[in-house]
């Protein structure tokens, strides 16, 4: 049996990263003597008196939700070698093209993606790189590039995307409008938290 330092140390580790106990039961059962989800949230409510079990168990399941959505994108990205990156610097663009403006700047595209000119400077090598975007010089200012979709990655948008929102409909199924509503509602006081709890 573990000691209680590692004991604990075990106990929060698979409440944070939301671990499922289906064939490691056994395994977990001998190291630390707990065999279920709800022993383990009790046990750690008594060691940390602050420790928010459904908090943290809520918080643990929205993660693993999106990580398993990305990581269906991402497979279905990666068989055109694509990233999720590389997918929202696309559809930006297109979206940008759909509302009459055909070229943006790197600078656009960092603001609107929320990363560094760094980030999306390596974005774009990968994605000019595949033949998914053009890169073009300002004329009035040749120091400015504007970047452009090529007909590659507009032939792409057109057969992924539908694609993309079937599986996100098939995600979604369960839930219908009020329920989404609802969902959209709490996660923004979830946001408003996040934000508040950061300062």
């Amino acid at each position: 049996m573990l000691s209680s330092k590692w004991r604990m140390h075990v106990i929060l580790r698979r409440l944070i990263i939301n671990e499922p106990m289906k064939k490691s039961d056994a395994y977990y059962k001998s190291i630390i003597g707990i065999s279920s989800k709800g022993e383990l949230l009790k046990q750690a409510t008594l060691r940390y008196p602050s420790f928010a079990a459904s908090a943290l168990d809520t918080i643990a399941n929205i993660h693993r939700v999106s990580k398993e959505w990305d990581a269906l994108t991402s497979s279905k990205l990666e068989e055109h070698n694509l990233s999720l990156g590389k997918l929202y610097t696309l559809i930006y663009l297109v979206s940008e093209e759909a509302c009459g403006r055909e070229s943006a700047s790197p600078s656009d595209i960092a603001d609107a993606l929320g990363v560094t000119r760094p980030t999306v400077t390596s974005l774009l090598d990968g994605l000019e790189r595949d033949d998914y975007i053009a890169r073009r010089s300002n004329a009035e200012d040749r120091r400015t590039l504007f970047i452009e979709l090529t007909d590659k990655s507009r032939k792409f948008l057109d057969s992924y995307v539908p694609q993309h929102c079937d599986r996100l409909n098939k995600l979604m199924a369960k839930l219908n409008e009020d329920d989404r509503a609802t969902l959209m509602g709490l996660l923004a006081r979830i946001d408003v938290g996040a934000v508040e709890g950061g300062e």
